[in-house]
């Protein structure tokens, strides 16, 4: 009887730590990807880690003058899909503004 009831709560204990991890990995891994599109504003839109060797979904000409990078992130099949919206100055390359379009289960770096 107390064979079942401490195997019950290692079990009980396992479960909760492989919970804990995954839940972490979800809210850091956010918390990554949102801190790094707000260091990539002010740089090159070539010298992105995520998009230097990666080509653009599209480049779209902005009403006023800029131009609007997308990337994909994930959508791999493991993750939902994220998309990567950087508005970049033409003249200069340089990203002026970032966002995204996702959620904190596909916009994600895992740390």
């Amino acid at each position: 009887m107390m064979t079942k009831f401490l195997n019950l709560c290692l079990l009980i204990l396992g479960c909760s730590f492989i919970l804990a991890c995954a839940n972490r990995e979800i809210t850091d891994g956010h918390e990554n990807f949102k801190g790094f599109n707000k260091r990539v504003v002010g740089k090159l839109i070539n010298d992105r880690l995520a998009g230097g060797n990666q080509k653009p979904l599209s480049i779209i000409k902005l009403e006023n003058g800029n131009s609007e990078y997308r990337y994909q992130l994930n959508g791999n099949g493991r993750r939902p899909s994220c998309i990567e919206i950087y508005e970049v100055n033409p003249q200069t390359e340089i990203v002026v503004r970032s966002s995204y379009i996702g959620d904190e289960k596909g916009c994600v770096i895992v740390p």
